[in-house]
């Protein structure tokens, strides 16, 4: 296995390795001349199904001249991610009925957007291609890749994937922003401000600076469904995400706090982002019954 960052890994596993998704390469042939990027990245977003079994809400806010496309899929995780504990909580089924849900949707984008790579939630670039080594090595020898995976790990629908065989890690964070998200997490006192700045927005800020330099037309992230990328001026007045606020730490944490594809379009106009979310129906409920 390559050499790690291991701050890297480190702060992924404690922030929460939820998972993030994904970048993906689609070469749309419709796509020539010196926009073609900006057409492919529209066409994408055309070619994402407007439902999917087990999902509750898909919705699409194309942004005019966006030569990006990225598809934040809402999730429920364990923070840690530690599966051996994760079965003991009260959260595991709701956790892996959420992470089933989100494996039929991947399982349709690899086919439909030939998905390749998957973006997780705390994972930086460095330690990507480490991760994915030691997540299939797992299946080594295996006749039955799918089955395996799928017992492996119930509660965690990128790692099925990528034990599967039929994609690779990619790392959309930050790993100085992880790593600072962590402290803000541990220290006892954190202030509000500090929590919505550290642990959500300024992540926010760095996955859409990590997907767009990969200069891929679409990414598929699966992150915590408190993650919000838009707000009312990127997406309009009707932009509602499930998760508007949340009491985290005993605070009240707003999930709106910055309007992240709006401050990116407006400070790189040549590299905008549109926003697709998609919201597992296990996810919807439970937030129904809250």
């Amino acid at each position: 296995m390559n050499k790690i960052n291991l701050k890297s890994i480190v702060a992924g596993a404690l922030i929460g390795l939820t998972l993030n998704l994904s970048n993906t390469y689609v070469r749309a042939e419709e796509s020539v001349g010196s926009n073609s990027q900006t057409r492919e990245a529209s066409i994408i977003m055309d070619l994402i199904p407007d439902s999917f079994p087990g999902i509750a809400k898909v919705v699409k806010y194309p942004v005019e001249g966006a030569k990006f496309c990225l598809v934040d899929i809402k999730q429920s995780h364990d923070g840690s991610y530690n599966t051996a504990t994760m079965t003991n909580t009260p959260a595991y089924p709701l956790i892996k009925e959420c992470q089933s849900q989100i494996y039929e949707v991947l399982t349709n984008l690899c086919t439909s957007l030939n998905l390749k790579k998957i973006n997780r939630e705390g994972l930086c670039p460095q330690a990507a291609e480490g991760f994915t080594e030691a997540v299939q090595s797992a299946g080594k020898g295996c006749t039955n890749l799918t089955e395996f995976a799928k017992e492996t790990h119930p509660a965690d629908a990128v790692f099925r994937l990528v034990l599967e065989k039929r994609v690779v890690l990619a790392g959309p964070e930050n790993g100085e922003a992880v790593w600072k998200a962590r402290e803000v997490c541990c220290e006892p006192y954190s202030t509000r401000q500090d929590l919505e700045k550290y642990v959500w927005e300024d992540r926010e800020d760095a996955i859409l600076a990590n997907t767009a330099t990969n200069n891929e037309p679409v990414s598929v992230v699966v992150l915590g469904a408190a993650h919000n990328f838009g707000g009312t001026s990127s997406c309009g007045p009707g932009y509602s995400p499930i998760f508007t606020n949340i009491i985290f730490k005993g605070q009240r944490i707003s999930c709106l706090a910055k309007d992240n594809i709006q401050s990116w379009n407006l400070a790189h106009p040549k590299e905008k982002f549109s926003l697709v979310e998609i919201t597992p129906l296990a996810e919807y409920t439970s937030y129904q019954k809250k």
